[in-house]
């Protein structure tokens, strides 16, 4: 007959050893379900972060061309355009200087364009702005003259025509740009008036700057990136840095054709061979469509969970013998045992390095947060000038106070500099305020509009400013300077064809008028040279004041 020592011995040691069984089970299950997870998690927040490195350039190259599109779409007449060259001069002058800032303000950016439709302009009508290597500075590159090439040519004209075919904004896929003699990735809007097409606006961003952070990935020691098009053909990684279609696949990757081509890869962690090599990666969808991926070799990421394996399965056996002696020599501490195993098993369950990559991961999400915020406070600048820029007075359609002010400034910069050429044309409109308080302030504003669209037609919209209520200022530089006489003999000619054709208004309209030129040496700043062409003004509405009394007198 046993003794109950002996049957207590055998209890504690049958139940140490199916503890041990069962908790050396679950230690091994859950260390290789808590490793693998691990190991998709570490690869899936490496993936997600170099994604969002990635798609921080592209980001601000969409901002930017989305800013440029709605300037354009709100700013262009396409019956001007299509009838007057002046107009498409200046409009491209204007569109230059705003994408020069556009390109500087955008990070990644290598190149600018507005390309007109030669269909409604001139065939080379456009604006081409590329950045130098060396210098970091934008020249303007030569226009492509895309009647030379037929419209399926990809590396010459394929960023015009195929957002004009998408008739919608384009991420055109990594390509070789002939023109630029690079290879690149290009953001492109088609701007559409009705059903014509005016033109496109685009930016390009080097490839080798996302060639660059794919080059940073390191995980595992031996895992590497790649970058993938949205049609699942290699664009770049290290055994192919020129990339590889899928039609050159090995017959291993076939399995692998599908995942690279799905249009959301999601966040699992995707098994395949490669040379020979079994392989885990995980993928993330890049805002342009493209895929980066993070690939490591299976041993490198079965590694740790083999370690982590052996670790546990001696710990169990260290703690069975122990446990055995002790239950042994010292049955009234067999519960001991039994809760070391239990808080062993329970240490092994819950290992878990998520906090720990969580906090990391926190940092790593807070420096991009504030990377955004820095971008959108400058964007949010950027398109507060643009719209200080652009911004007109609403009922005459002349540039505003603020645009004259800007105006202004620059020309007082110019005359410090020295080389200022300009003329300053002053202009109020007589007797304004009597027909207001006679016919009412509607009939005012009509006056106003009327007084303004000859202004503008003689000296051109953009040189026209409305400086207070019935008061215009007129500022001529260029060929608009060298001909300012014969601007404002039109002007004068264009106020009595209205006078002479008037059926609006009980009395004549009257623009008073006065003309001051830029005297360099003598003339300090530009406020200088108003004062005198206020002053001529002045004079001007006295005498025509005082010839419209007279003829009345004679009437």
């Amino acid at each position: 007959m046993k003794s109950v020592q002996t049957k207590i011995l055998t209890l504690i040691l049958s139940c140490i050893l199916l503890s041990a069984g069962l908790f050396g089970g679950a230690g091994y299950y859950n260390a290789r379900t808590v490793v693998e997870s691990d190991s998709a998690q570490i690869m899936n927040l490496i993936c997600a972060q170099k994604a969002q490195e990635m798609n921080a350039p592209l980001r601000n190259i969409e901002q930017s061309v989305n800013i440029l599109y709605h300037y354009i779409d709100g700013q262009i007449d396409l019956e001007r355009l299509e009838s007057n060259e002046s107009y498409a001069y200046r409009f491209l002058e204007k569109m230059e200087e705003v994408s020069l800032n556009t390109a500087q303000n955008t990070e990644g950016s290598i190149a600018i364009y507005f390309r007109l439709n030669p269909e409604i302009t001139a065939p080379l009508a456009g604006v081409f702005l590329v950045k130098d290597e060396k210098s970091g500075e934008y020249f303007e590159h030569e226009i492509t003259p895309l009647e030379k090439y037929d419209p399926e040519d990809m590396e010459h004209v394929g960023w015009y025509y195929q957002p004009i075919m998408n008739q919608k904004a384009t991420w055109l896929e990594s390509y070789y740009n002939a023109n630029l003699k690079k290879k690149m990735i290009s953001y492109v809007i088609p701007i559409f008036k009705g059903r014509e097409t005016i033109g496109v606006v685009g930016m390009d961003i080097d490839l080798s700057l996302l060639k660059k952070t794919i080059n940073s990935v390191a995980v595992y020691d031996s895992g590497y990136a790649f970058l993938v098009s949205p049609k699942g053909d290699i664009v770049y990684h290290r055994d192919y840095p020129n990339g590889m279609m899928q039609e050159k696949f090995e017959n291993s990757l076939e399995d692998i054709k599908y995942i690279l081509s799905k249009p959301q890869p999601g966040e699992r962690l995707y098994e395949y061979n490669w040379n020979g090599q079994p392989r885990k990666m995980v993928l993330r969808k890049l805002i342009n469509d493209m895929k980066i991926g993070v690939t490591v070799p299976s041993e490198k990421i079965d590694e740790p969970k083999n370690k982590l394996i052996s670790q546990v399965a001696l710990s169990l056996i260290v703690i069975m013998l122990i446990a055995i002696l002790l239950t042994i020599h010292l049955s009234r501490m067999v519960v001991r045992p039994l809760k070391q195993l239990t808080e062993a098993a329970g240490k092994i369950s819950e290992g878990d390095l998520s906090v720990s990559i969580e906090c990391r991961t926190k940092d790593e999400v807070g420096v991009l947060a504030e990377s955004f915020r820095r971008t959108v406070k400058h964007l949010k600048q950027y398109i507060d000038y643009i719209n200080h820029l652009a911004y007109t007075d609403a009922l005459t359609n002349a540039q505003n106070k603020t645009a004259y002010a800007d105006r202004t400034n620059r020309l007082d910069l110019d005359i410090k500099e020295g080389g200022a050429a300009f003329a300053v044309v002053v202009l109020d409109l007589n007797n304004l305020k009597k027909m207001n308080d006679t016919y009412g302030h509607e009939y005012g504003d009509m006056l106003i509009v009327d007084a303004a669209a000859i202004i503008q037609k003689s000296f051109g919209r953009l040189s026209v400013y409305r400086i207070g209520g019935d008061e215009f200022s007129v500022i001529l530089t260029g060929d608009d300077y060298d001909n300012y006489r014969k601007l404002l003999q039109k002007f004068h000619e264009e106020v009595d064809r209205f006078n002479a054709d008037n059926k609006k208004y009980q009395e004549k309209l009257q623009i008073a008028c006065g003309v001051a030129v830029y005297a360099e040496g003598t003339d300090k700043n530009f406020g200088d040279v108003f004062r005198r062409g206020d002053k001529e003004m002045y004079e001007n509405k006295i005498m025509l004041k005082q010839k419209a009394k007279e003829a009345g007198q004679i009437g």
